[in-house]
């Protein structure tokens, strides 16, 4: 039997609304019965003029940082590639499938996003009672779990504690 293609993913952006800001860096861990594979990259913002100046000091924007990203077309061709196939996980999946659909809009990128996805997030909401969580948040799910904070609200340090809040709520959904 054949393992389902599980497509891990956080983007960080220059903001919270996805027809105004954009996506300026991408991470997906894909999970397959063949192992993982990392997929991550910073992004040239092409409207840095519409950024908001708090959403781009958390995930700590600087020109000189991203002086080598890539373009929004091609993040466009390349994020459409690795997410074609599988189910989308993430916390707050719909935030990063909204600004992905965009990103795919803006660029004029024929894409198969799938329509599949599984959201730590309403997980977690589900249950924040059993789990004795104040907040959902995933800061908050960092320090309820002792996971270390450094590198937090990067991509790829995001979706790491992703695959490890996944696999947390699999054993303790089971144990219930």
């Amino acid at each position: 039997m054949q393992m389902t293609r599980l497509i891990f993913l956080d983007t960080e952006t220059t903001g919270l609304f996805y027809k105004n800001h954009e996506i300026i860096e991408f991470c997906a861990i894909v999970r397959n019965e063949n192992g993982t594979t990392t997929h991550t990259f910073k992004i040239k913002p092409d409207q840095i003029d519409t950024a908001n100046p708090y959403a781009l000091q958390i995930n700590g924007y600087t020109p000189e940082k991203w002086k080598d990203a890539i373009s929004q077309k091609q993040a466009a061709k390349l994020i459409s590639d690795i997410v074609k196939d599988g189910i989308v996980v993430g916390h707050n999946v719909a935030f990063d499938l909204k600004f992905i659909y965009q990103l795919m809009e803006d660029q004029d990128q024929d894409h198969e996003i799938p329509t599949a996805s599984i959201c730590t997030q309403e997980i977690c909401r589900t249950l924040q009672d059993d789990l004795k969580w104040s907040s959902v948040s995933m800061d908050n799910i960092r320090r309820s779990l002792g996971w270390s904070m450094e590198g937090a609200h990067t991509a790829e340090k995001d979706v790491r504690d992703l695959i490890k809040l996944y696999d947390h709520l699999k054993t303790f959904i089971a144990s219930l």
